[in-house]
């Protein structure tokens, strides 16, 4: 994973506490070329970005976790928020785990509290919650 990194001597407090040094976030949509992206879903573009725009397959693992593993490290001790530190740790869970992170909250929180309409992703909540998610859906970004 980050073991042959910059980021292999990071303490998982420092990174929850967004004080690791990480940069703010990675500018992967730079790197995407026409053959990245749909206007449609399929095998071979299942990530949904925003309605009519799916990336390919494997593109997280090709270009953002390269991008991520291979960004600068600023002043740590200093709180800096990163959404590098929660795709880092992502991959901590994943890999002590071995489970995919969205499963692995399903099954340990969202399941056992009884979380019926809540889903890691929202296009994996079942049908019957679908239009309830979306009129209660709160983004953290702007996606216009």
């Amino acid at each position: 994973m980050a073991r042959n990194t910059n980021k292999a001597d990071l303490q998982v407090r420092e990174v929850l506490m967004h004080q690791a040094g990480l940069i703010p976030d990675i500018p992967t949509f730079d790197k995407i070329k026409p053959t990245d992206h749909s206007a449609d879903s399929s095998a071979a573009f299942p990530v949904k970005v925003n309605n009519g725009y799916f990336l390919r397959k494997d593109y997280y693992k090709d270009i953002m976790l390269p991008a991520m593993y291979n960004s600068p490290l600023k002043t740590r001790g200093q709180y800096v928020y990163s959404d590098v530190s929660m795709l880092l740790m992502q991959q901590i869970v994943e890999n002590i785990m071995k489970t995919p992170l969205n499963q692995y909250v399903q099954q340990q929180f969202y399941n056992r509290l009884s979380m019926q309409t809540a889903g890691f992703y929202p296009s994996t909540v079942s049908p019957r919650c679908r239009s309830f998610h979306q009129k209660m859906m709160k983004f953290t970004e702007n996606l216009n």
